[in-house]
């Protein structure tokens, strides 16, 4: 079922162009989004430089301590989310064709298998009809990317039967 619904060439064209989109969103959105928590981190500095003049003029009060400890760890959070923040480039569908060869090659029932699988089968939800699957369409690369497909219960009895003759033979 995986293999039909993203490992192969069709899918992953898709998912690619998918990914694409999101990422041109993305980063027509970077500069608004950068200048905002940069903003927030030079209000935050220029803050803690007047804590810091208040103190070098001999002001210390528990109260300007606790507000400067407060500070520093609020700009150490906007550190981390600036350092976060980036371009993304756009990805080739080339880069992730050999996706489609190593869920082939890989040895089903194994560890490695259902970590490979894990990264892509984000939820699956049973109905007394259908199941749900929810699929990482993002490639990994944007997790917020994501596909549900829906399988009916005869399809998938289907599937098991046609993998139970094919065993046999």
């Amino acid at each position: 079922m995986l293999r039909k619904k993203i490992f192969n060439a069709t899918s992953l064209k898709h998912f690619v162009n998918n990914v694409n989109t999101y990422i041109r969103q993305y980063n027509s959105e970077y500069g608004a989004n950068y200048e905002s928590v940069k903003a927030e981190y030079d209000e935050i500095q220029a803050n803690l430089d007047n804590i810091t003049k208040a103190i070098e003029k001999g002001i210390i009060t528990e109260s300007l301590i606790n507000r400067a400890e407060e500070l520093e760890q609020k700009r150490t959070e906007i550190e981390i989310k600036l350092s976060e923040i980036h371009q993304l480039s756009l990805i080739e569908y080339n880069d992730f064709l050999p996706l489609i060869e190593e869920f082939r090659q890989l040895e089903r029932n194994t560890e490695e298998f259902r970590t490979f699988i894990q990264s892509y089968v984000k939820r699956i939800t049973v109905f007394p009809y259908h199941l749900e699957i929810e699929i990482n369409t993002g490639l990994c690369i944007a997790d917020k990317i994501n596909e549900i497909v829906t399988i009916r219960r005869g399809e998938l009895y289907e599937l098991f039967k046609s993998r139970v003759r094919e065993e046999k033979k």
